[in-house]
């Protein structure tokens, strides 16, 4: 019986057969580790072999989308939500040069953009998420974009989203087009004071 050791601990074992064997290594993180093995015949065990280093590093995957509320013709308050997201096995690390950038279309006039953490120089639809780490799986807190719809929109309107990450695996989902059904201006309800 082989004992394998990962990072000093032990963490499970495999039977040699003819000299070989194999064991597949779970439950680790991106970064250093080391692997170790010993021999256990007949109930003793063997002293660990040297450490055998390694590194890992999974591939990062980064994600953009945004949600909406109900948008109407001549609204000051309309608001997108825009979150990004790791969505990969790979942890991305701090101060990592990550972008977004907004492109709204003519019927719609940024009123605010702006996220805990997140860099969004004034009036610009260019935004930097905080610079911490982001573990896979997570994301970052949510930006928030308010916008005014004209009073001419048309029926609907498109918003894109363009995320940039130089450490990028997969570019497919690091763009977002947010399209967003525009409601006449009477088409608001009011109920007890909400819309």
């Amino acid at each position: 019986e082989v004992v394998v050791s990962l990072d000093g601990l032990e963490v499970g074992s495999t039977t040699a057969t003819t000299g070989s064997w194999t064991y597949l290594l779970s439950g680790y993180g991106n970064g250093a580790h080391s692997v170790q093995a010993a021999v256990k015949r007949v109930g003793l065990q063997s002293p660990r072999s040297g450490a055998v280093p390694f590194t890992v590093d999974f591939p990062k995957d980064l994600a953009v989308s945004a949600t909406s509320g109900s948008f109407f013709r001549g609204q000051t308050d309309a608001r997108y939500v825009i979150q990004l997201r790791n969505v990969s096995n790979g942890d991305v690390p701090a101060n990592a040069n990550i972008s977004v950038t907004i492109t709204l279309p003519a019927a719609l006039t940024l009123t605010s953009v702006a996220g805990d953490g997140w860099d969004c120089p004034a009036a610009t639809t260019f935004c930097a998420p905080p610079l911490s780490a982001l573990m896979h799986g997570d994301a970052y807190p949510p930006l928030v974009l308010n916008v005014t719809v004209a009073g001419n929109a048309p029926a609907s309107v498109s918003t894109g989203l363009s995320l940039f990450y130089a450490d990028d695996a997969n570019a497919a989902n690091n763009t977002y087009n947010a399209v967003t059904a525009i409601g006449g201006a009477n088409d608001r309800v009011f109920a007890n004071g909400f819309q």
